[in-house]
């Protein structure tokens, strides 16, 4: 879609992330992998990579608690986006699968 931010926090212990496909405008929509040990993502914040484009295979993992993909789009041209797979080694304290924001389709 266009003029698009969406969010996605993973948590737990060396929270990761793959992407399968990325397929993205390369001057105007951008993917930011982010971690930090702080849910809200207001301190300790340690950017891990920021890309666009068409690329595969691209892998992150945090050492922190929190892992987010942060994914933002311009008004112009729609392409696929991307596909990512995401886990951790969760913990035994209750941990939740990933809380997202998601775009919505357009």
């Amino acid at each position: 879609g266009s003029y698009q931010s969406c969010g996605w926090i993973i948590s737990g212990v060396e929270p990761r992330v793959s992407f399968n496909m990325v397929s993205t405008e390369s001057c105007c929509d951008f993917i930011r992998v982010d971690e930090s040990n702080d849910a809200d993502f207001t301190s300790g914040v340690t950017q891990l990579a920021s890309f666009s484009g068409s690329a595969s295979g691209q892998q992150y993992q945090s050492t922190k608690r929190y892992l987010r993909i942060h994914f933002t789009t311009d008004g112009s041209v729609t392409n696929s986006g991307f596909v990512a797979t995401w886990g951790s080694s969760w913990s035994t304290n209750n941990d939740s699968p990933p809380e997202c924001s998601p775009c919505e389709a357009g």
